[in-house]
């Protein structure tokens, strides 16, 4: 295209948006253009060759559209390995008219932020949650799996759908066996049966592109054998046990509410700045502060650990086996009394190098919303089971309510932005 013709400034998604009135006034004025990353099959190369041949195929100056908004979802470019990088920005004429990138979630997700605000005044935002809406409901999933790991209701839930009889589940649950199943009250678990799935990348040829491609390929087997710490293990009430929030901002501070207040806890709080946050909700003043490093034997007081970090270069495998040992209370490193939920980041949990009997034969419980190869769980899985943890597929604000609200506040964004 000749650089004389004129051009439409035009916005791709990279997410879902509402098809709301701003999003049809928009559609209007811009191009509006469609891309979405492959949800499997694909390596972070092959990720980027689509994403960089998508948009020399659509914009200027292959075309008359000049890019200059981008709508990104929560995953940002993670699919493409490092990102957005100033390399393909440099490299690719198509991405350096941007106006506006914006990002309907927390965290900004491979981006080079700095480098597109100081070369090319580019706006770059992610959803501002003035309401807590977000910590809100990332907190309501803290709740689930930290619930989980007291009460074990999924794995009962499980067991109950496949037997059909209240009185004879409880018994199963307390690993009866089937000729001498005697009533019991419901509060011993004893695990009867795990599925550990072997999960690898294969390559296989793809018929359509005419090339290999990386697919997932899982094997599954069951074994009848007890994990050690289950033998021991009875559903337990929170109320009136310790928790210990890392990571105390607005998601942290949402946590903090429904742990003390929903379920009875006595919170502590600890924050990376090292200092005590002033909280102004009154409800709150009895909330303690737990002082950030002291990671040493003073750990063994609290009965859950609840990470909401970030990653960083300090919080990254903050979680590793110097840190479990510490929040043993027995000999053997037992940890029958621990709940570990993960609600920050992946990496914040050094699953490479804490030994798996840690996970599978010592802790009573992993709550995972967040996972370490994300979005593919692989260094956790050989630990994890159905009665010492629960896992959830990164939807802690994954309600209907923050997705209009999110999806609204990215549009107006690019709306002023662009005008």
């Amino acid at each position: 295209m000749s650089v004389t013709e004129e051009t439409i400034p035009a916005i791709l998604f990279l997410n879902e948006a509402v098809k709301t009135d701003l999003y049809f006034d928009l559609e209007k004025k811009y191009g509006m253009f469609d891309f979405r990353f492959a949800k499997k099959g694909k390596t972070p190369v092959e990720q980027q060759r689509d994403f960089l041949s998508y948009i020399e195929q659509n914009f200027y100056p292959a075309t008359k559209y000049k890019l200059e908004g981008l709508y990104l979802g929560y995953s940002g470019f993670h699919p493409m390995g490092d990102g957005l990088t100033e390399e393909l920005i440099i490299k690719y004429q198509q991405l350096q008219f941007l106006k506006v990138v914006t990002l309907c979630s927390r965290g900004i997700a491979k981006v080079c932020v700095d480098f597109l605000e100081e070369k090319y005044n580019t706006v770059v935002k992610n959803y501002d949650d003035n309401e807590s809406y977000v910590a809100n409901d990332v907190a309501d999933c803290a709740l689930y799996h930290v619930l989980e790991g007291f009460r074990k209701f999924s794995y009962q839930q499980n067991k109950l759908r496949e037997v059909l009889h209240s009185d004879i589940t409880r018994g199963y649950l307390r690993g009866d066996a089937e000729d001498e199943l005697k009533f019991c009250f419901g509060h011993e678990l004893k695990l009867l049966e795990q599925e550990k799935e072997d999960i690898t990348y294969v390559r296989k040829e793809d018929p359509d592109l005419n090339q290999e491609i990386e697919v997932l390929k899982i094997d599954s087997e069951k074994t009848e054998t007890p994990v050690d710490v289950l033998q021991y293990m009875y559903t337990t009430s929170p109320m009136h046990k310790k928790a210990l929030i890392l990571g105390y901002g607005k998601i942290g501070q949402q946590i903090a509410k429904k742990l003390k207040y929903g379920l009875s806890m006595d919170v502590s709080y600890s924050t990376r700045s090292g200092k005590k946050i002033d909280v102004e909700d009154s409800l709150l003043n009895d909330v303690k502060y737990y002082p950030w490093g002291n990671w040493d034997s003073n750990l063994s007081q609290f009965d859950a650990i609840i990470l909401c970090l970030p990653l960083s270069q300090d919080t990254k495998h903050l979680i590793d086996e110097s840190f479990l040992k510490n929040c043993s209370r027995h000999e053997e490193d037992n940890l029958n009394h621990l709940t570990l939920v993960n609600l920050g980041r992946g990496m914040l949990i050094d699953w490479e190098n804490i030994p798996k009997s840690f996970i599978k034969n010592k802790i009573r419980h992993v709550g995972l919303d967040v996972f370490y190869a994300e979005p593919t769980l692989t260094k956790e899985c050989d630990d994890l089971n159905d009665i010492n943890s629960s896992v959830t597929p990164h939807i802690g604000s994954s309600t209907f309510e923050v997705f209009n609200r999110s999806s609204e506040f990215c549009l107006d964004l690019i709306k002023k932005v662009l005008g």
